[in-house]
């Protein structure tokens, strides 16, 4: 009897949700070449972190660019996690990265990058355009599949 309380306690204990990850194509940006986000990108990115505020985000990646790091900052100074900056050119290594992890995280990236990081996370293959703002990709992982859901991250 106390063997099986003690699985069963073992199992509650190690039996944790699945890591989740969210990720979303930079929203409406400017003109230029590194150019911020417009003033509908900015509203997009509070709703964001609106739509995401009570999720358990651990981690939150963007590129090194204004856009991406934009459309995250909301979310970041409403959960204090910190933006980690990643190279768009080095997408496998961040795919490794976020499996090894297996935290619930956000990644904001561009319309041909997060595509492709969905690929090698194990998703299926998608297509954004350069008109495409606002699709949150929700990435979760059971039974070795990954299953990809979608969602409108509204302009408000």
């Amino acid at each position: 009897m106390k063997s099986a309380i003690a699985l069963v306690l073992l199992l509650f204990i190690f039996s944790t949700d699945a890591a989740t990850l969210y990720l979303t194509r930079h929203f409406e940006k400017a003109a230029g070449d590194d150019p911020s986000l417009t003033s509908q990108g900015q509203s997009r990115a509070e709703q964001l972190a609106t739509l995401l505020a009570d999720k358990p985000i651990s981690a939150i990646y963007a590129t090194p660019y204004k856009r991406t790091q934009e459309t995250v900052m909301p979310l970041s100074k409403a959960t204090s996690v910190e933006i980690s900056t990643y190279d768009p050119k080095k997408l496998k290594a961040l795919a490794r990265t976020l499996q090894k992890n297996n935290e619930t995280a956000v990644i904001a990236g561009h319309s041909n990058t997060t595509p492709e990081l969905i690929r090698y996370l194990g998703g299926p293959a998608f297509s954004i355009t350069e008109q495409d703002y606002g699709t949150l990709f929700i990435l979760e992982f059971v039974d070795g599949q990954t299953n990809v859901t979608l969602q409108r991250v509204p302009k408000q």
